[in-house]
């Protein structure tokens, strides 16, 4: 099977699963719309702010760098090495993360003063020490499981604990209303944790005897892209930290729920794609970081393929972003439908970034990714403040495409740089009629009467769904529904060397 066959599979598996995922969290999401409102999204989502940066602080990026030291042993057939950087990474997580709870736990009233301006939600923050704990501990055993590519396991961990976590979650908020909202995030958090250790237990490693010395070696090994990764993924978290932070201040706590709406219909209806990259393309380019030629080729196909599955959902979206916030959460969310359309078109130069932003990560350029990430963040935030003070809130929609765009342009220019990268014909020839048919379907909505407005923008969804499903054909050479396989293959790790 080619490469270009084989993204699409797991890109298709693996986003399909994470539709289903979006679908699961939109209904959540719309439940506790009803029974809390738009303060009370917004509650939730200053708290989900908490325990992402303070999450990603403990986690020292040692996940994702696992990911790509577990996949290149399982590439090279070193099942004793895979067995140590797992055992090291499952420790590391329970111990820092241990900590890292007991910190928010002595800071609780400090944090809630920085995040919400006084100190009522303090203990609310400090049960935001538990989701840390829960979350990173099911993040580093998924990170084992993604290295392994153990695609299997890794859609049933997802869709199981979205389950799981949403029954939880609606309960908590019917019977506690907002007084709930703390505790809905810690049973999320348990039943994200519960899934990844039921699977993750079911392969067989060999032994692995670690001792001190040796996991101090493999924890420095994993440190020096680790702590690049981390603070990428910190100053991601920060940004949106400060952005909320921002909208209260100016625009008050409701404004900060209709943004975290935007934010959850664009980054996650579309991010399924993006999280189904990085899951089976991270490995894979890391086993050709080295050879420039066939990576280049490989994030090529990867940038077109992304791209062709994306289009059809960024055009609906931006077309019934009204009709799809009313339905998902209530009338209250539909001004933010401005910032929706905005990101849309953000997003769509984020599919371009996307690839490209994982080469640094392959060749485990810590320091390189964490100088570019931090001024890329500074630029974030200073178009956020400028843009919210001059624009009010649909001005923080139109930051995330600005930013977007000059992350996608440094980003390419970077891994020319590194690997002599060029956008390749086919991606061109994708690209340039995807962003002119999401430049037309945004217009109409800004320009035309409602119902012009509307048609139109049916008409160019339909033409953008045509042209991807015909692109994605041509690519593949074979109509799609061959390519989508009935069910995984087990593809099981079952070891039993000693390791000493």
């Amino acid at each position: 099977m080619t490469n270009s066959r084989q993204l699409f599979k797991a890109t298709a598996v693996l986003g399909g699963t994470q539709i289903i995922v979006t679908v699961i969290g939109l209904a959540r999401n719309k439940m506790l719309a009803v029974m809390l409102g738009p303060a009370g999204v917004g509650l939730a989502a200053l708290y989900f702010s908490i325990t992402t940066v303070v999450g990603t602080l403990t986690g020292f990026g040692l996940g994702n760098s696992g990911v790509r030291e577990i996949a290149e042993a399982n590439k090279a057939g070193d099942r004793c090495r895979v067995a140590r950087v797992a055992t090291v990474v499952l420790r590391f997580a329970i111990f820092s993360n241990i900590i890292g709870a007991l910190l928010v736990c002595v800071f609780q009233r400090a944090l809630s003063q920085a995040t919400f301006g006084d100190t009522r939600h303090a203990g609310g923050v400090a049960l935001m020490g538990l989701v840390i704990l829960f979350n990173n501990v099911a993040n580093a055993q998924t990170c084992v499981l993604q290295g392994l590519q153990r695609l299997k396991e890794l859609v049933n961990c997802q869709i199981f604990g979205a389950l799981l976590g949403t029954v939880s979650s609606v309960l908590i908020v019917f019977f506690m209303g907002e007084r709930g909202v703390a505790w809905y995030l810690v049973a999320f958090a348990v039943f994200s944790l519960i899934p990844a250790w039921w699977y993750l237990r079911r392969v067989q490693f060999p032994p692995a005897r670690v001792n001190w010395a040796r996991s101090m070696e493999e924890i420095r090994k994993l440190f020096r892209l680790g702590l690049g990764v981390m603070s990428s993924v910190l100053l991601a978290s920060g940004v949106l930290y400060i952005t909320r932070i921002i909208i209260i201040r100016k625009l008050g706590l409701a404004a900060s729920g209709q943004y975290h709406a935007a934010y959850t219909l664009t980054a996650f209806y579309v991010g399924f794609i993006l999280r189904a990259i990085s899951t089976d393309f991270f490995p894979r380019l890391s086993g050709l970081s080295n050879e420039h030629p066939a990576a280049n080729r490989l994030m090529n196909e990867q940038m077109e393929i992304g791209l062709l599955l994306a289009l059809p959902p960024l055009l609906a979206t931006l077309v019934f972003a009204p009709w799809v916030l009313r339905i998902l959460y209530t009338g209250e969310f539909v001004a933010a439908a401005a910032i929706v359309r905005w990101q849309v078109i953000g997003i769509f130069f984020g599919m371009v970034s996307w690839p490209l932003w994982h080469l640094q990560l392959a060749k485990g350029l810590g320091l390189l990714l964490l100088i570019t990430e931090t001024l890329f963040s500074l630029w974030q935030v200073f178009l956020y403040w400028l843009c919210i003070n001059q624009w009010g809130l649909a001005g923080a929609g139109f930051a995330y495409l600005l930013a977007c765009v000059a992350h996608a342009i440094g980003l390419y220019f970077l891994c020319r740089k590194l690997s002599g990268f060029a956008c390749s014909r086919r991606v061109l020839l994708v690209s340039i009629p995807g962003l002119i048919l999401l430049l037309g379907a945004f217009a109409a909505q800004q320009i035309l009467p409602a119902a012009y407005g509307l048609i139109t923008g049916l008409i160019l969804c339909l033409v953008g769904t045509v042209a991807s499903v015909y692109g994605l054909q041509k690519i593949l050479g074979v109509p799609l529904k061959t390519l989508l396989p009935r069910r995984f293959a087990a593809n099981p790790f079952t070891t039993v060397n000693n390791v000493d």
